[in-house]
């Protein structure tokens, strides 16, 4: 009887270890989720942005994409015009696991320095140039300052480092040379001698370029710093030499025609976003 009782015992004791062990395993051992039911790469990415309150057009993504240390987690990076983001997403629920912020803004060169790092090498002194455009931008996951200014002859395009200073592309157009040979070419196909003997003959201008933008934006009563994109060219109509300018205003884009001769507006037109155009000639 007693020998019933121990081996009783005994098989009770070994029961309670195995279903100890069976327990102490099944807590470490992760469940698998199937690749199909994870929440996709750009719920994760709005949910990293969603849990910093930013608007995810004023983003750009560096990665994005489950994590090689863990295919259960998603590794989402982002920048922003100050700071670099890192977020690991739980790639099941979607839930934030970690996140890390480094600001950007301390290593970062100005846009005065940007500036003059692209004047000096287009040779181009900062009381000879007109800026349409200075912003900061990402390409490729790097910061890059996107500059574009004017000359009194020519338009120019720079991509500045904002970490480095590197000037990593440029490019500039001569307008007046174009315009001359438009001009060359009008007065080539008229049949009437007069105009034939005059090809080319380049007509005077009085107004500069700086003078035309400043008239334009005059009549318009719109400011400089209110200008979104702005052109400029020197084009000839039937012998007469006219700039040809377009600048863009919130919702409006103006358009005018002045006579680079005498300063006269010759036409201008407004359009807005709703198809209305406004023209006066």
């Amino acid at each position: 009887m007693k020998r019933k009782v121990l081996i009783c015992l005994l098989a009770l004791i070994a029961l309670t270890g195995c279903a100890t062990i069976s327990r102490d395993v099944a807590s470490t051992v992760k469940p698998q989720k199937i690749k199909g039911e994870f929440v996709s790469v750009e719920e994760a990415k709005m949910a990293a942005v969603s849990h910093q309150n930013i608007n995810i057009e004023s983003v750009s993504f560096t990665k994005a994409q489950l994590s090689n240390d863990n295919q259960n987690t998603y590794d989402i990076e982002f920048v922003t015009h100050d700071a670099c983001y890192n977020y690991l997403i739980d790639a099941s629920n979607n839930e934030v696991l970690s996140f890390n912020i480094q600001s950007t803004t301390n290593n970062r060169i100005t846009e005065t320095k940007a500036t003059e790092i692209a004047l000096a090498h287009a040779k181009v002194k900062a009381s000879d140039a007109t800026f349409v455009k200075k912003e900061l931008e990402y390409e490729d996951g790097i910061e890059v300052y996107e500059l574009e200014f004017h000359s009194a002859s020519k338009k120019y395009d720079y991509k500045v480092n904002s970490k480095t200073g590197e000037i990593l592309s440029y490019g500039h157009d001569s307008h007046e040379n174009c315009d001359c040979i438009f001009g060359e070419l009008h007065h080539g196909t008229n049949s009437n001698k007069d105009d034939k003997q005059t090809t080319n003959v380049k007509p005077t201008t009085k107004i500069t370029k700086a003078q035309a933008k400043e008239i334009a934006l005059k009549h318009a009563k719109v400011k400089a710093t209110a200008i979104s994109k702005y052109e400029i060219e020197l084009d000839y109509d039937n012998g007469k030499a006219v700039y040809e300018i377009e600048f863009k205003v919130g919702k409006k884009e103006y358009e005018y025609e002045i006579d680079a001769t005498s300063g006269k507006i010759i036409s201008h037109d407004v359009s807005h976003d709703e198809g209305h155009h406004n023209n006066h000639h």
